[in-house]
């Protein structure tokens, strides 16, 4: 049965809010049992380990996936003004993944096909002193995440995991894990550490939330 154009209209404001979940995965929905609609990204760029921040020297792999062949993407980062790509200027690069052994920098990745079809970039943050552990990638609704706090020396001690918000800054232990995690956790997060009377800061990272 066709619905009438007053409610035909109402489903598809509600398909178009339900279609805005995440990059990362494919999002099939049903109008009336008679409709579906099947959104699926050309590509987007995982991680290993799952985490935005990393320590100098520490490895990475970034890799291009998506529901369609990732043959002929290119893996890209931006450091300041440079563009390069992973196998030609660094990293090793095997069609589909980039493998660098020896971060250094602070840099922006993303995967980029012949025609200059992106995905999203993803941030990486190296230091030589602080990080936070947290996923790089988005996390689904209801899941607990865990965010830690964590200093290259023993001889650091930790200050804080902070938060930032629109008009402050909301302090954690060390290690705090989020229950049941939803869309108004998400923020930029960041820890810092103090040695003697300096302190410290670890890059700023964003947590995504993916789900309704």
């Amino acid at each position: 049965m066709i619905p009438n154009r007053h409610r035909w209209k109402q489903l598809m404001v509600h398909l178009h809010a339900t279609l805005i979940l995440s990059a990362m995965v494919c999002v099939c929905v049903c109008v009336c049992v008679c409709v579906c609609v099947c959104v699926c990204p050309p590509v987007f760029l995982n991680v290993s380990p799952n985490r935005p921040e990393f320590f100098s020297g520490e490895s990475v792999t970034l890799t291009c996936e998506g529901v369609h062949s990732p043959d002929g993407w290119t893996l890209k980062r931006r450091n300041y003004i440079e563009i390069k790509s992973c196998g030609e200027d660094f990293g090793q690069f095997d069609g589909s993944s980039c493998i660098i052994s020896d971060l250094k920098e602070m840099s922006s990745y993303w995967c980029e096909d012949r025609s200059g079809q992106k995905s999203d970039e993803l941030n990486i943050y190296v230091s030589d002193h602080v990080i936070l552990e947290m996923p790089a990638l988005p996390v689904m609704a209801g899941s607990n995440v865990t965010l830690s706090c964590r200093p290259r020396y023993d001889s650091y001690r930790v200050r804080s995991i902070d938060r930032k918000r629109e008009s402050d800054r909301e302090s954690f232990s060390a290690v705090h894990t989020i229950y049941n995690v939803q869309k108004s956790d998400e923020g930029i997060y960041s820890c810092s550490v103090i040695y003697t009377d300096m302190v410290m800061v670890s890059g700023h990272s964003r947590l995504t939330v993916a789900g309704i």
